[in-house]
């Protein structure tokens, strides 16, 4: 079950715009997570496949990876993901209590739901950093 909350008083990050890969067996599951993630004003990146994702990561220079974790195939291409990119931060979800939950090395567990808040804030604590963009006159 995915269950987003929205709170009330909602503002765009102000931090600069993180490509996140989105890893999520049901399709409502990764719209709804996508589209959270495009309204906190990043850039949500959706892929069906393995080999999509790992195009995708190797070629569009991914910041963050939010991962079903409950799930065996979306835990296998997360896993082969981190394979050939050691470091790269990742979220992983779960349906689980933290206690019971347990994910690769180094992520962060979000677990379902979650509020829009506690997404962004993740996101932040565990993207990749990006430079401002610089605005020349």
């Amino acid at each position: 079950m995915l269950a987003i909350t929205r709170d009330a008083d909602r503002r765009r990050s102000p931090s600069p715009a993180r490509r996140v890969l989105v890893i999520e067996p049901y399709a409502s599951g990764r719209r709804a997570i996508c589209a959270c993630i495009v309204e906190l004003g990043h850039e949500a990146l959706e892929v069906e496949t393995l080999d999509a994702a790992r195009i995708l990561a190797a070629s569009s220079g991914v910041d963050l990876v939010i991962a079903a974790w409950d799930d065996d195939d979306s835990r296998a291409v997360l896993d082969a993901l981190r394979a050939g990119d050691p470091e790269l931060p990742t979220v992983v979800l779960s349906d689980c209590r933290p206690r019971v939950a347990t994910g690769p090395a180094g992520a962060m567990l979000l677990v379902k739901p979650f509020t829009l808040v506690s997404l962004e804030r993740a996101i932040e604590l565990m993207a990749r950093p990006r430079a401002a963009p610089i605005i020349r006159s």
